[in-house]
């Protein structure tokens, strides 16, 4: 049978928030305990959502407490939690199957055994009836993969998976049809008895059938409480208010209907009545919570006396199957926690978040989008300086080539980042809020989820446009495709960089193109003329530094040429008769480079460090917005 010692009762207590001028939530109060479902139910804008984020702790009262079993519900307790969003947020281009062992290998603690843990995965896909799709991409707007109902079950499953005491739902059943919203509330309640677990969610229309399956109910009305009990009473309260309920109709739309269409007078004596009632028994709870926690070995004061024959039936019938049934639930969800602040390691955290986001990225680039935008540009820059080669007379020509793929490889890594960090977040939000991992380990994911985008396009790129236009040997090749490189991966930082320092899309990429068009232009090739007093800004300029590298190494080779063999007006010290030969200073100094390689490197080499850095900075500094 089920151990006493690991239930649980959540007491909420006197819970009020303002947002701005406007009341969210007034006086909201609950108590609950394991082995329960608890619904609140409510008009859009009635404050479920923020109530519910309130217990996972995303959300900070103005006045009220929180507690577990007589414990503040702190940071620490709510490692136990769970919450399921109501918008399911995934890596769209992994399988369902790689998503749930990912979760596994992550939050599931590391003594427990591989094979357990597919054991608990394999399970859980039976139960949620998620079989057929298991070997499904989750997809996205772009690409085809789980329905709906399937993307809400399997994010039920990720929460299932690492045995929470405390399960928050926030609309599990939205935008389902009625016969898979009615499987998933079925499954939650087998799984609250069987496991002996606190299940909380919110729902906004209620079937009559899902209705029945509640053991106790709040009704929420703009934030103020309409109704707070057991279910089976819910029909009498409200009948003694005056609403009339039909036989064989659904009460929740007799309730929701009689709430919303309540004058302000009948309101105020909905939410005085409640108010009352609440305050009279919640200090009751907490008093018999308190010696709850003297007496816990002595006495099962979990004994369900609140529910009606009908659930309590259905109760002793799935524990009867949970102790018959080999391999059921129970016995393969549960799994010992340990009392480390995260479930597994660094190094484990930091390997399955780069497997993860390599494989996305891997899967973005096999679509083959990339690939023929990267191979259309560099097939026309190959036809374009088709054997040009390098030397006095096409040397700027050179320059513009190096400095148009500059710009490219600048621009793409860093909207690339951009445009994906706005989906990523929002799955990062919710990993991290569960204490899934740690804020360095993703960080550092990201670097190596970064470099098959810095290696394989910006490569073929160079490789296809260097040796067709004949700009060097093996030597000048690979020095210049590894300044590249090292721009390509600076680039991405940059991206993030903004990313995480402007939430807000539109604003990032504003930034990013403020910024970028303005080096751009300032970065040494397009003017040469430039006022005395705006020459240092190109020393800004993020592609000063590998255009002036890459011309350097290009360059190093050249003879000197007499004058007399090029045009004086292309270098002024022929002009002014200051010099009879033109040499490869001479050249640089016409790109507008004046510094040397090992100075250029260093400056790269740092510039990347130091936005790398930063980005991270930005995230530790922006850690509360992020968990």
């Amino acid at each position: 049978m089920i151990d006493t010692k690991s239930k649980s009762r959540l007491i909420v207590d006197d819970i009020f928030y303002k947002a701005k001028d406007k009341v969210i939530l007034d006086g909201i109060s609950m108590t609950s305990k394991s082995g329960q479902i608890f619904a609140i139910i409510g008009q859009t804008g009635s404050g479920k959502t923020t109530f519910l984020n309130m217990i996972a702790g995303r959300q900070t009262p103005d006045r009220g407490s929180i507690t577990l079993n007589g414990k503040q519900f702190d940071k620490r307790l709510r490692r136990n939690m769970a919450f399921v969003q109501q918008t399911d947020v995934f890596f769209s281009q992994l399988t369902l199957r790689e998503t749930l062992e990912f979760t596994a290998h992550l939050r599931i603690p590391e003594d427990v055994p591989t094979s357990k843990k597919m054991e608990k995965i394999d399970l859980i896909v039976k139960y949620l009836h998620l079989e057929k799709c298991i070997d499904t991409v989750i997809g996205d707007i772009f690409t085809k993969g789980l329905s709906g109902g399937e993307k809400k079950r399997a994010s039920i499953a990720c929460e299932v998976l690492t045995n929470p005491d405390i399960l928050l739902l926030d609309e599990p059943t939205s935008g389902l049809d009625s016969r898979t919203a009615q499987n998933i509330i079925e499954f939650l309640q087998k799984y609250a008895i069987q496991n002996d677990k606190l299940v909380i969610l919110t729902i906004h229309q209620p079937s009559s059938k899902i209705y029945h399956m509640f053991n106790r109910l709040m009704v929420l009305d703009d934030g103020k409480m309409a109704f707070n009990g057991k279910r089976q009473q819910a029909i009498s309260y409200f009948t003694e208010l005056g609403a009339q309920f039909e036989t064989h109709y659904n009460p929740a739309d007799y309730i929701m209907e009689f709430v919303s269409d309540a004058d302000s007078e009948m309101k105020e004596a909905i939410f005085s009545k409640v108010g009352a009632k609440t305050r009279q028994c919640v200090p009751k709870f907490m008093e018999l919570n308190g010696k709850i926690q003297q007496t816990a070995f002595q006495k099962d004061y979990y004994e369900d006396s609140d529910t009606d024959s009908l659930l309590e039936e259905t109760r002793v019938k799935l524990l009867q199957e949970s102790d018959i049934e080999n391999g059921h639930l129970p016995k393969v969800i549960s799994h010992d926690k340990n009392d480390n602040k995260w479930p597994t390691n660094w190094c484990t955290q930091y390997k399955m978040l780069s497997i993860r986001s390599i494989k996305q990225t891997l899967r973005i680039l096999k679509q083959g989008y990339s690939l023929v935008q990267c191979l259309t540009v560099a097939v026309l820059c190959a036809l374009l300086y088709f054997r040009i080669g390098v030397s006095i007379k096409t040397s700027r020509d050179v320059y513009g080539l190096i400095f148009f793929y500059v710009g490219y490889w600048t621009f793409i890594p860093a909207m690339t980042v951009i445009a994906s960090y706005g989906q990523e977040r929002v799955v990062v939000v919710k990993e991290r809020a569960s204490g899934a991992y740690r804020l360095s380990a993703y960080f550092m994911s990201k670097l190596t989820s970064d470099l098959p985008d810095t290696f394989l396009l910006p490569g073929i790129m160079y490789i296809l446009f260097f040796w067709i236009g004949d700009f060097g040997g093996a030597s000048e090749f690979f020095a210049t495709l590894a300044i590249m490189y090292l721009q390509t991966f600076c680039c991405f930082g940059l991206g993030l960089f903004l990313s995480v320092l402007c939430h807000d899309v539109r604003m990032a990429i504003t930034s990013l193109f403020s910024y970028l068009i303005s080096m751009y232009l300032l970065g040494g090739f397009f003017s040469r003329n430039v006022p005395y007093w705006m020459e240092w800004i190109k020393y800004c300029s993020i592609f000063y530094y590998p255009y002036a590298f890459t011309i350097s190494v290009m360059t190093a080779r050249l003879e000197d040429v007499p004058c007399n063999s090029t045009l004086a007006e292309t270098f002024p010290g022929c002009l002014d008769n200051s010099t009879s030969i033109v040499t490869p200073e001479h050249i640089l100094a016409d790109g507008n480079v004046s510094l040397r390689l090992h100075t250029l490197l260093i400056i790269m080499i740092a510039y990347t460090i130091v936005i790398r850095s930063a980005a991270y900075i930005v995230l530790r500094v922006k850690n509360d917005k992020l968990v």
